[in-house]
């Protein structure tokens, strides 16, 4: 038995085939099952809870944005730093495949100027929070309608920090040239030192294809960028 515990991919079966509370408890429990424990736990993520648990808690300044769900709102009480970033981008955001943000009573959400401040901090890289992603699932809607906090807008900010945007949808700087949710959606500024007249758009189907119920699916399979 304890010869089998050398083998990893009998380690990483065990765990995917465990819940996320066992895949903690087994790796906290041997040092063998620790990273593929962590690869299980964190393999689909469906909130930014955990995210903004792995950066410093002097970061945040919390308000809770009122109306539907009252979502907890994190906004900067300071710049974000690259070693801020360090732990959570070297030992957490490669394990990331699937994130489809739930959203329930309470959630813990960043405001956008942490998602600007992480981009800052990461100088701009295409999927910062999930190099290795492979789907992306986003409520069209998560506010009443009376409340600035639009799923949209939100989903501006946070697409690319998400999507690792092959080299062809970058601008001559290295970051994304832009992305659009439908055909009157605004652009929004993905890149640093960008124009509205060098901003790109990825195809609508990018936008739409894979919708499912109420919310936007994003499978990102080879050849998806054409």
């Amino acid at each position: 038995m304890d010869q089998c515990l050398h083998i990893p991919e009998i380690l990483r079966a065990i765990c995917d085939e465990t819940t996320k509370k066992t895949a903690l408890a087994v790796a906290l429990t041997s040092r063998h099952f620790l990273q593929p424990g962590l690869d299980r736990i964190w393999r689909e993520v469906d909130c930014f809870e955990a995210i903004i648990a792995c950066l410093p808690t002097d970061l945040w300044e919390v308000e809770e944005s009122g109306g539907y769900l009252e979502p907890k709102l994190h906004f900067l009480r300071r710049p974000i730093t690259s070693s801020d970033m360090e732990r959570y981008k070297t030992h957490y955001a490669p394990r990331i495949r699937y994130f489809a943000l739930k959203m329930v009573e309470g959630s813990a959400l960043f405001g956008l100027d942490a998602f600007q401040g992480i981009q800052l901090a990461t100088q701009w890289q295409p999927g910062a929070l999930a190099p290795l992603l492979k789907q992306l699932a986003w409520p069209y809607s998560f506010t009443d309608t009376n409340s600035s906090l639009r799923a949209e807008d939100y989903f501006q900010e946070t697409f690319p920090l998400c999507i690792p945007f092959p080299r062809k949808h970058r601008d001559r700087t290295g970051c994304h040239t832009g992305v659009r949710l439908s055909p009157t959606s605004r652009l929004c500024p993905l890149s640093h030192g960008t124009s509205p007249k060098t901003q790109n758009t990825i195809s609508d189907q990018f936008a739409t294809r894979g919708a499912i119920g109420q919310r936007w699916v994003f499978p990102l399979e080879d050849g998806w960028f054409g």
